[in-house]
C-alpha cells in the first residue's frame, strides 16, 4: 500500500532555500542537480496560461551580469523570457523594459518547460506582463500632490484644502518645481485667486513689473481684505489704473478687463517666465561673438538648475 505522501507549503528566499541545500558560494558560477531534494516552486504553465507547483530540477548559480533590464519592479538579464500579449519575449526586446547600467546577481531555479530565478532580492517568474508602474515610467510629466491645512471662510466652516504640486518627474521641461494652491470643495481652482497669489509674491519680492520700452509700471498688493492694482508712469507720475477689490473680484475687475489686458500680461510675463536664470544673460546683443560671456551664462544656468 503506497503511503499518502505529505507535502508542506511554506514560503522561503532562494538563499534560504540554498543553506538547506548546503550550498554556501552564491558568487562562482555552478549548477546544482536537485532533483531529488523533493523541491516544487509556484510556477507557470504555458499549454494552461496559468499558475501551478513544479518540481524543481537545478539550483544554477549564473555569472553576475555587468548590466540588466527592468520591467515595472522586475529585474532581468537580456535574454529572460517574459510574457508579452499572448507570446514571449526576450527581456531586452520588450517594449517597457528600460536597460539599467548596474550590476545584477541572478540564481536561477530550474523547472521544466520554464524558469524562475532571484533577482536584486526577488522571485520572479516568466509571466510578467505590462502594468505595475508601466504607467509612471511611461509617462513625461508626473506631478505629486500633497495635502496641507483646510480652507475655512469667515464662518469658520471647512470650504477646501490646501495644496502643493511637485513635478517629480518633467521630460519636456525644469523639474522639481513647485506651486501651492486651494483646492475648494464643489468647486475646484479658482483660477483668477490663485493668479492674484501669485502676482502679488511677486511684487512683494521683485517691486511693480515695468512695461516694456515705457516707463509704466504695473503692481498688486494688499494683504488685508481690500486689495490693490496700481499702474503708473513713473516719471510724469501720471496714474494710469488704481482699482480696489476684494480678492474674489480679481477676475472681473482687472483679470478679465479688456482696458487692463497689456498692464496685466506684462505683469504676467514678469512673474511667470522671466524668474530663475535671468533671460537677458542668455539674449544680450554680445551673445553670439562673446563666446566666453556664453559659456560662463550658461555655467551659471547649471548652477541654478542644480540648486533647484
Amino acid at each position: 500500500m503506497n503511503k499518502e505522501v505529505k507535502y508542506i507549503e511554506e514560503s522561503i528566499t532562494f538563499r534560504e532555500l540554498a543553506t538547506r541545500l548546503g550550498i554556501d558560494d552564491l558568487d562562482t558560477p555552478e549548477e546544482y542537480d536537485i532533483r531529488d531534494e523533493g523541491y516544487e516552486i509556484l510556477s507557470f504553465d504555458e499549454t494552461s496560461g496559468k499558475e501551478v507547483w513544479k518540481p524543481l530540477e537545478a539550483y544554477v548559480v549564473k555569472k553576475n551580469a555587468s548590466e540588466h533590464y527592468q520591467l515595472n519592479t522586475l529585474h532581468g538579464t537580456a535574454d529572460h523570457r517574459v510574457l508579452l500579449g499572448d507570446k514571449y519575449v526576450r527581456l531586452a526586446e520588450h517594449p517597457g523594459a528600460e536597460l539599467v547600467k548596474a550590476p545584477i546577481q541572478v540564481i536561477d531555479c530550474q523547472v521544466a518547460d520554464t524558469q524562475n530565478y532571484i533577482a536584486e532580492g526577488q522571485v520572479n517568474h516568466n509571466t510578467t506582463t505590462s502594468g505595475g508602474m508601466a504607467i509612471p515610467y511611461a509617462s513625461s510629466v508626473r506631478i505629486r500632490l500633497d495635502g496641507g491645512t483646510v480652507v475655512k471662510d469667515k464662518h469658520e466652516n471647512t470650504i477646501g484644502i490646501n495644496l502643493t504640486a511637485k513635478t517629480i518627474k518633467n521630460k519636456v521641461g525644469k523639474p522639481f518645481r513647485k506651486c501651492a494652491f486651494q483646492l475648494i470643495f464643489g468647486y475646484g481652482i479658482v483660477e483668477h485667486e490663485e493668479i492674484f497669489d501669485v502676482l502679488r509674491e511677486y511684487c512683494a519680492e521683485s517691486g511693480p513689473a515695468k512695461m516694456e520700452d515705457s516707463n509704466i509700471t504695473v503692481e498688486v498688493s494688499g494683504a488685508a481684505a481690500w486689495k490693490n492694482f496700481l499702474v503708473k508712469d513713473t516719471v510724469t507720475g501720471e496714474i494710469h489704473a488704481d482699482v480696489k477689490f476684494n480678492k474674489a473680484d480679481f477676475g472681473t475687475k482687472v483679470l478679465e478687463n479688456p482696458e487692463y489686458t497689456k498692464y496685466v500680461k506684462a505683469l504676467m510675463d514678469a512673474a511667470y517666465i522671466q524668474r530663475g536664470v535671468s533671460h537677458p544673460t542668455f539674449i544680450g546683443p554680445d551673445m553670439n561673438s562673446d563666446e566666453e560671456a556664453k559659456a560662463v551664462a550658461l555655467e551659471q544656468a547649471e548652477k541654478e538648475l542644480e540648486a533647484n
